[in-house]
């Protein structure tokens, strides 16, 4: 007996309008933002570019090395006297290189942190005052509660 895959699970047009709604208010509420977003996510690209450049310094590295035991093996071989080549200046370059790309790494690092964390807190504070769309819609749903700082006179009236 032959079973046919099961098919995608049709959503109806009142699914598809409420997805859209949710994404049109999260980004009502996440407009104010956006500078801390897109700074975060340009810090981010920024810091997966200095990764991806780390291992070319790791290969040049090794290339030096290997050049030059190269040819101090080339020249043993022969028995010539092997040319004296100065290869600390390459090998300093690589390493500075190296550490230049590592620390520049973690300050994209912590910069993203940084933007991440103050976009979060400021988000978070707004809702918490209401500034937020919807913080401010269920605000104005909200019925009136006696309690602190409302007076007896409104209490009764609706």
């Amino acid at each position: 007996m032959f079973h046919s895959a099961p098919s995608k699970p049709k959503t109806s047009a009142g699914t598809r309008e409420l997805r859209r709604s949710r994404w049109r208010l999260l980004g009502r509420v996440l407009r104010p933002y956006r500078g801390w977003i897109a700074a975060a996510a340009a810090l981010g690209v920024a810091g997966a570019a200095a990764g991806a450049i780390e291992p070319l310094f790791y290969r040049y590295l090794l290339d030096v090395v290997i050049r030059a035991t190269h040819h101090a093996a080339h020249h043993a071989m022969h028995g010539a006297a092997p040319a004296r080549r100065p290869i600390w200046r390459e090998l300093a370059l690589a390493v500075a290189g190296l550490t230049a790309v590592g620390l520049g790494q973690q300050l994209l690092e912590a910069g993203t942190s940084l933007c991440v964390n103050k976009g979060a807190v400021c988000f978070n504070l707004a809702l918490r005052r209401g500034v937020g769309a919807a913080g401010v819609r269920r605000a104005r749903e909200r019925p009136q509660r006696a309690g602190r700082g409302t007076s007896p006179g409104k209490r009764g009236r609706g």
